[in-house]
């Protein structure tokens, strides 16, 4: 018996020391930005487009990695730069204290690199997104809340498309159809050319899907915050509070493909497990 116990002894105590070492180490992983890679290919995709590099940066919340982005930017050399909401924290929110991160890499590279912005929730759910819109326009970035414009490589473009964010935690079913009403107003024009849609919400791609776009860009579930083996993200937001379905990666399930990033937080509250931080890099092939 005592034999036993102690054997027993021995096991919890590996099993904790495993779990402490196992936790320090995520905590050291969180302190560095990742890169995940994707390659997009799309007949629709001009052959001048071939190679085009989109630095997708969502939900920074303004987490100090400005000097680690900017490194990445300056190894990867993107052709462009999309930033796709939540760069701030709520509830308190001075766009000249609580954004710097943000001014920190505009303005460094939004002048040379071109550079366009969506709202997330932490936006529009503050009374100074009118505040936070103009100050990233002034730091040299360009709105796509609402509106359609091209990227350019020389003579050819992709059009790219953004939605701004409805506000409040849970879509109602006004919001779902007036997104999917500006969506389709947006695509209106162009519809022959490869389309890339720029939405905070991940979830939005259930009711989006269908509609002529043909890559989407989202976050706002920040990879579901712990993530399990053969599970994926555990936290959600909005109507799925656990186990979000459009948590993180690749999804296809209509011809739009769905890209969410994980994110790029550093949130005390919220502490990420097996999900480090990261900016999405995504090149577009021509195929």
């Amino acid at each position: 018996m005592i034999r036993r116990l102690i054997l027993l002894a021995v096991v919890l105590a590996a099993l904790a020391g495993g779990g402490w070492m196992a936790w320090r180490q995520n905590d050291a992983q969180n302190q560095w930005v990742r890169v995940t890679e994707y390659t997009v290919t799309h007949r629709q995709i001009p052959a001048g487009m071939d190679g085009y590099k989109l630095l997708y940066l969502t939900d920074l919340h303004n987490a100090p990695f400005a000097d680690q982005i900017c490194r990445i930017i300056q190894g990867y050399a993107p052709d462009c730069i999309l930033l796709g909401g939540d760069l701030v924290q709520l509830p308190d929110v001075d766009p000249e204290t609580d954004m710097e991160q943000v001014w920190a890499i505009l303005d460094r590279y939004a002048d040379e690199i071109p550079t366009y912005f969506v709202s997330g929730n932490h936006e529009t759910g503050t009374e100074y997104y009118y505040l936070i819109y103009q100050a990233l326009k002034d730091h040299g970035a360009v709105s796509l809340e609402d509106k359609a414009n091209r990227l350019w490589k020389g003579d050819s473009w992709v059009r790219i498309v953004g939605l701004g964010d409805p506000g409040p935690d849970v879509l109602d079913q006004e919001d779902r159809q007036r997104m999917r009403q500006t969506l389709q107003d947006l695509l209106a024009e162009d519809e022959e050319a490869y389309t890339i849609l720029l939405c905070h919400r991940s979830n939005a791609y259930a009711f989006l899907q269908d509609l002529p776009a043909d890559l989407m860009l989202s976050g706002h579930m920040h990879g579901g915050v712990v993530r399990l083996p053969l599970v994926g993200g555990v936290f959600g937001n909005d109507d799925e509070r656990l186990f979000p379905r459009y948590d993180y990666g690749v999804f296809q399930e209509s011809d739009m493909t769905l890209i969410v990033s994980g994110g790029c937080d550093k949130n005390p509250a919220k502490r990420r497990f097996w999900n480090p931080p990261e900016v999405v890099l995504v090149t577009l092939r021509q195929g």
